[in-house]
């Protein structure tokens, strides 16, 4: 049996996400489960330092200013590869075109960070080697 715990630790992750308040929620909650996070909330300056940072998991807002969570997902996927992406919106009406796309999994607004550990732990775990 593989300890999931060990497997997660460190994991890294970064958060596009221009409500400051819920950037910082989302990142303190989960570095609570020994996760590697930073965010940004502005998708400019994130997608310049998530390059450096090569994060286990991006999540992403879809509507922020000057660049969506969609340009957001298509420039981590050409920068970093196949790394997974949690899509965190509000528009429900978004969800099939990014499942078509290769979106990882989607958290609809509003949500419980229970609801987003879970989620970013099943996404983790599902791409992670020796699982």
């Amino acid at each position: 049996m593989v300890d999931e715990k060990a497997l997660l630790k460190g994991k890294k992750i970064y958060i596009f996400e221009d409500d400051d308040k819920l950037a910082l929620n989302m990142s303190r909650y989960l570095s609570v489960y020994d996760y590697d996070v930073r965010y940004s909330t502005d998708a400019v300056q994130g997608l310049k330092a998530v390059k450096e940072f090569s994060p286990d998991l991006i999540i992403t807002d879809i509507n922020m200013p000057e660049v969506d969570g969609y340009t957001v997902f298509k420039e981590a996927q050409k920068s970093l590869g196949e790394v997974p992406v949690l899509v965190v919106t509000g528009e429900h009406k978004l969800q099939k075109l990014f499942e078509i796309e290769g979106v990882t999994a989607f958290i609809k607004k509003p949500f419980e960070m229970s609801v987003l550990e879970t989620t970013v732990k099943e996404a983790l775990l599902k791409h992670s080697p020796g699982k």
